[in-house]
């Protein structure tokens, strides 16, 4: 699963929009996306429980079976905001778990949890090595990682290449 909040330009008082996007087959190939407004410049995804246990529903009854785990990438966090977004958010899943657990009747464990936060970190520049580690931009290939030497006195932190640049210099995200 995947969230991100996308707000209104400066000054422009129009409601936020919250996205959720999950995969409804094992394999994480097929996909459905919910959106939903809420009030403006609000980081935290309001109506997260609703949208999430309609996800799990829908994702138990395509496959005949809830999820085991559920890897959730959230976007868009700032460093300030971290706390508060986790303990909502995440307070959010694990209800919408219970409501569903509680309804149905199951006795199937509960689904493990993986909460991502992925930040863009532009200011952060790694060079190949030799010409073995490099596309033909110049930059790392894709699927480069750095996990080591990395210090946060929080978090754990890595950089992932995700993908090649069209041109220029690649920008790496910040996986908390």
């Amino acid at each position: 699963m995947g969230a991100d909040v996308s707000h209104p330009g400066p000054g422009i008082q129009k409601p936020s929009v919250a996205s959720l996007v999950w995969s409804y087959d094992q394999y994480a190939s097929r996909y459905v996306a919910f959106t939903d407004l809420q009030e403006p410049r609000v980081e935290t995804i309001q109506n997260l429980q609703a949208m999430f246990k309609r996800a799990v529903m829908e994702f138990a009854s395509k496959n005949r079976a809830p999820p085991s785990r559920i890897i959730f990438f959230r976007d868009g966090v700032s460093e300030g905001e971290f706390d508060p977004v986790l303990e909502k958010e995440l307070g959010a899943m694990k209800s919408a778990i219970d409501e569903i657990w509680l309804e149905k009747r199951a006795r199937d464990s509960k689904p493990k949890f993986t909460f991502i936060v992925v930040g863009k970190k532009h200011h952060a520049i790694f060079f190949p090595l030799d010409d073995s580690t490099r596309d033909r931009t110049g930059n790392c290939r894709a699927g480069f990682v750095a996990d080591e030497g990395i210090k946060h006195p929080v978090t754990l932190d890595f950089y992932l290449q995700s993908h090649a640049a069209v041109k220029g210099m690649d920008s790496y995200s910040f996986t908390i």
